[in-house]
């Protein structure tokens, strides 16, 4: 599966306000996937915002790449007491939602970054439980 994720695919990644910097500090700092991937703050969608970062944008530069952002996604949430929601864009405008147990996290964005995602993942959003 994982020979089908499109590489130098741009992802944007959103939560909840208090947790966006936590996750952004996380992803920043995760070895395995700053070797496949470049992290960086991604323009907020709504110019009225307070807060300085609310999305976090991931270009995927490797195959591997999915796996390291799945495996670094599911360690955040699972360090967690609340992971909250976290929503993922691919960018073909397909979202995947995040929320309930970090269980599954991992195995859940591998199948939505694969390029037949669709067969995998609901087309315009997964609640996973």
């Amino acid at each position: 599966m994982f020979d089908a994720v499109d590489t130098n695919a741009r992802l944007l990644i959103s939560a909840e306000v208090h947790e966006i910097e936590s996750l952004y500090e996380w992803l920043c700092m995760d070895r395995g996937l700053a070797r496949v991937a470049a992290v960086s703050p991604a323009d907020s969608r709504d110019p009225s915002s307070m807060s300085t970062l609310e999305l976090i944008n991931v270009i995927l530069t490797h195959v591997g790449a999915a796996a390291n952002l799945a495996l670094a996604l599911a360690a955040w949430r699972q360090s967690r007491s609340d992971p909250g929601v976290v929503t993922v864009t691919r960018p073909d405008g397909q979202v995947l939602t995040i929320g309930g147990s970090a269980e599954v996290t991992s195995e859940l964005i591998v199948a939505f970054l694969s390029t037949n995602a669709q067969e995998a993942v609901s087309p315009t959003s997964q609640q996973e439980s």
